[in-house]
Protein backbone atom coordinates (compact mmCIF):
# COMPACT_ATOMS: atom_id res chain seq x y z
CA UNK A 1 0.00 0.00 0.00
CA UNK A 2 2.80 2.43 0.94
CA UNK A 3 4.57 1.72 -2.38
CA UNK A 4 1.36 2.54 -4.26
CA UNK A 5 1.00 5.87 -2.40
CA UNK A 6 4.65 6.74 -2.99
CA UNK A 7 4.31 5.91 -6.68
CA UNK A 8 1.19 8.07 -6.93
CA UNK A 9 2.95 10.95 -5.15
CA UNK A 10 6.00 10.68 -7.43
CA UNK A 11 3.86 10.54 -10.57
CA UNK A 12 1.80 13.53 -9.39
CA UNK A 13 4.95 15.50 -8.54
CA UNK A 14 6.50 14.77 -11.93
CA UNK A 15 3.29 15.70 -13.78
CA UNK A 16 3.07 18.92 -11.79
CA UNK A 17 6.72 19.76 -12.50
CA UNK A 18 6.30 19.04 -16.21
CA UNK A 19 3.08 21.08 -16.29
CA UNK A 20 4.88 24.05 -14.66
CA UNK A 21 7.65 23.82 -17.27
CA UNK A 22 5.11 23.67 -20.09
CA UNK A 23 3.25 26.70 -18.76
CA UNK A 24 6.51 28.63 -18.34
CA UNK A 25 7.50 27.80 -21.91
CA UNK A 26 4.04 28.86 -23.13
CA UNK A 27 4.32 32.10 -21.16
CA UNK A 28 7.77 32.84 -22.64
CA UNK A 29 6.41 32.24 -26.13
CA UNK A 30 3.30 34.37 -25.45
CA UNK A 31 5.51 37.25 -24.30
CA UNK A 32 6.90 37.35 -27.83
CA UNK A 33 3.41 38.19 -29.17
CA UNK A 34 1.41 41.39 -29.34
CA UNK A 35 -1.59 42.81 -31.14
CA UNK A 36 -1.40 45.88 -33.34
CA UNK A 37 -3.98 47.77 -35.33
CA UNK A 38 -3.47 50.18 -38.19
CA UNK A 39 -6.19 52.79 -37.83
CA UNK A 40 -8.43 54.44 -40.47
CA UNK A 41 -6.34 57.63 -40.63
CA UNK A 42 -3.54 55.53 -42.14
CA UNK A 43 -5.66 53.27 -44.35
CA UNK A 44 -7.58 56.22 -45.80
CA UNK A 45 -4.34 57.99 -46.78
CA UNK A 46 -2.76 54.92 -48.37
CA UNK A 47 0.12 54.52 -45.92
CA UNK A 48 -0.80 51.11 -44.48
CA UNK A 49 1.90 49.40 -46.55
CA UNK A 50 4.57 51.67 -45.10
CA UNK A 51 3.40 50.93 -41.57
CA UNK A 52 3.35 47.18 -42.28
CA UNK A 53 6.90 47.47 -43.65
CA UNK A 54 7.99 49.21 -40.45
CA UNK A 55 6.43 46.37 -38.45
CA UNK A 56 8.28 43.79 -40.53
CA UNK A 57 11.64 45.42 -39.82
CA UNK A 58 11.29 44.60 -36.12
CA UNK A 59 8.75 41.77 -35.91
CA UNK A 60 7.42 38.77 -37.74
CA UNK A 61 3.90 39.52 -38.95
CA UNK A 62 2.06 36.25 -38.28
CA UNK A 63 -1.50 37.35 -39.12
CA UNK A 64 -3.16 40.30 -40.84
CA UNK A 65 -6.85 41.01 -41.29
CA UNK A 66 -7.89 44.11 -43.21
CA UNK A 67 -11.58 44.92 -42.88
CA UNK A 68 -14.02 47.57 -41.79
CA UNK A 69 -15.19 46.48 -38.36
CA UNK A 70 -18.86 46.50 -37.38
CA UNK A 71 -19.51 49.13 -34.72
CA UNK A 72 -20.60 46.59 -32.09
CA UNK A 73 -17.28 44.73 -32.39
CA UNK A 74 -15.29 47.97 -32.19
CA UNK A 75 -17.34 48.96 -29.12
CA UNK A 76 -16.43 45.65 -27.51
CA UNK A 77 -12.77 46.15 -28.42
CA UNK A 78 -12.66 49.64 -26.88
CA UNK A 79 -15.15 48.82 -24.10
CA UNK A 80 -12.75 50.10 -21.43
CA UNK A 81 -13.29 53.62 -22.89
CA UNK A 82 -17.10 53.34 -22.89
CA UNK A 83 -17.61 55.92 -20.13
CA UNK A 84 -15.21 58.45 -21.63
CA UNK A 85 -16.70 61.58 -23.22
CA UNK A 86 -14.93 60.84 -26.52
CA UNK A 87 -16.22 57.26 -26.88
CA UNK A 88 -18.86 57.99 -29.55
CA UNK A 89 -16.40 60.03 -31.60
CA UNK A 90 -13.81 57.25 -31.24
CA UNK A 91 -16.34 54.71 -32.52
CA UNK A 92 -17.27 56.94 -35.48
CA UNK A 93 -13.60 57.30 -36.37
CA UNK A 94 -12.61 53.65 -35.88
CA UNK A 95 -15.51 52.39 -38.01
CA UNK A 96 -15.11 55.06 -40.73
CA UNK A 97 -12.78 52.95 -42.89
CA UNK A 98 -10.86 49.69 -42.93
CA UNK A 99 -8.38 48.84 -40.20
CA UNK A 100 -5.58 46.29 -40.23
CA UNK A 101 -5.60 43.90 -37.28
CA UNK A 102 -2.10 42.43 -36.94
CA UNK A 103 -0.46 39.80 -34.75
CA UNK A 104 3.23 40.50 -34.27
CA UNK A 105 5.85 38.06 -32.99
CA UNK A 106 9.05 39.46 -31.59
CA UNK A 107 12.54 37.97 -31.61
CA UNK A 108 13.60 35.02 -29.47
CA UNK A 109 15.96 37.20 -27.43
CA UNK A 110 13.53 37.32 -24.53
CA UNK A 111 12.32 40.85 -25.19
CA UNK A 112 8.64 41.39 -24.62
CA UNK A 113 6.79 42.19 -27.82
CA UNK A 114 4.15 44.36 -26.16
CA UNK A 115 6.70 46.85 -24.87
CA UNK A 116 8.87 46.65 -27.98
CA UNK A 117 5.88 47.52 -30.18
CA UNK A 118 4.82 50.34 -27.86
CA UNK A 119 8.35 51.75 -27.99
CA UNK A 120 8.29 51.64 -31.80
CA UNK A 121 4.91 53.37 -32.13
CA UNK A 122 5.75 56.21 -29.73
CA UNK A 123 3.66 58.40 -27.47
CA UNK A 124 -0.13 58.35 -27.80
CA UNK A 125 -0.17 61.96 -28.99
CA UNK A 126 1.63 62.06 -32.38
CA UNK A 127 2.71 65.66 -31.65
CA UNK A 128 4.65 64.43 -28.61
CA UNK A 129 6.00 61.21 -30.12
CA UNK A 130 9.65 60.73 -31.02
CA UNK A 131 10.14 61.91 -34.60
CA UNK A 132 11.27 58.41 -35.68
CA UNK A 133 8.19 56.68 -34.25
CA UNK A 134 5.28 55.38 -36.30
CA UNK A 135 2.84 57.78 -34.66
CA UNK A 136 5.03 60.81 -35.37
CA UNK A 137 5.49 59.74 -38.98
CA UNK A 138 1.93 58.66 -39.81
CA UNK A 139 -0.37 60.02 -37.09
CA UNK A 140 -2.53 63.06 -37.65
CA UNK A 141 -1.11 66.08 -35.87
CA UNK A 142 -4.42 67.97 -35.77
CA UNK A 143 -4.70 67.58 -32.00
CA UNK A 144 -7.24 64.73 -32.17
CA UNK A 145 -5.24 62.10 -30.33
CA UNK A 146 -7.33 59.13 -31.46
CA UNK A 147 -6.07 59.76 -35.01
CA UNK A 148 -2.64 58.48 -34.00
CA UNK A 149 -2.09 55.91 -36.77
CA UNK A 150 -1.88 52.70 -34.75
CA UNK A 151 -3.05 50.85 -31.68
CA UNK A 152 -0.75 48.84 -29.46
CA UNK A 153 -1.83 46.47 -26.70
CA UNK A 154 -0.85 47.76 -23.27
CA UNK A 155 -0.14 44.33 -21.74
CA UNK A 156 0.21 40.68 -22.63
CA UNK A 157 -3.28 40.02 -21.23
CA UNK A 158 -4.72 42.77 -23.44
CA UNK A 159 -2.90 41.40 -26.48
CA UNK A 160 -4.30 37.90 -25.93
CA UNK A 161 -7.80 39.30 -25.30
CA UNK A 162 -7.64 41.45 -28.45
CA UNK A 163 -6.37 38.60 -30.63
CA UNK A 164 -9.13 36.40 -29.25
CA UNK A 165 -11.80 39.05 -29.86
CA UNK A 166 -10.79 39.40 -33.53
CA UNK A 167 -10.71 35.63 -33.84
CA UNK A 168 -14.12 35.10 -32.22
CA UNK A 169 -16.02 38.07 -33.63
CA UNK A 170 -14.53 38.72 -37.06
CA UNK A 171 -12.56 35.92 -38.54
CA UNK A 172 -12.56 32.49 -36.91
CA UNK A 173 -8.88 31.70 -37.40
CA UNK A 174 -7.11 34.99 -36.71
CA UNK A 175 -4.00 34.57 -34.60
CA UNK A 176 -3.93 30.79 -34.99
CA UNK A 177 -0.44 30.78 -36.50
CA UNK A 178 0.89 32.71 -33.51
CA UNK A 179 -1.27 31.28 -30.74
CA UNK A 180 -1.38 27.59 -31.75
CA UNK A 181 2.10 26.87 -30.32
CA UNK A 182 0.88 28.16 -26.94
CA UNK A 183 -2.23 25.97 -27.05
CA UNK A 184 -0.17 22.95 -28.09
CA UNK A 185 2.28 23.50 -25.24
CA UNK A 186 -0.43 23.91 -22.62
CA UNK A 187 -2.71 21.17 -23.94
CA UNK A 188 0.16 18.80 -24.64
CA UNK A 189 -0.91 18.28 -28.25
Amino acid sequence: MMDDLMGLFTATYRASHINDKVHEEAKRYAQRLTFAMIKPDVTSTGHAGEVLSAMERWFTVTDVLCTQWPRNVMEEFYGHHREKPYFSELMDFMTSDRVYAVVLRGPEDGSQAVQSWRDLIGATDPRKADSRSIRARFGNKDGIIMRNAVHGSDSLDSAMREIDLVNQRLCGNFGDVAVDPIVKLVDGV
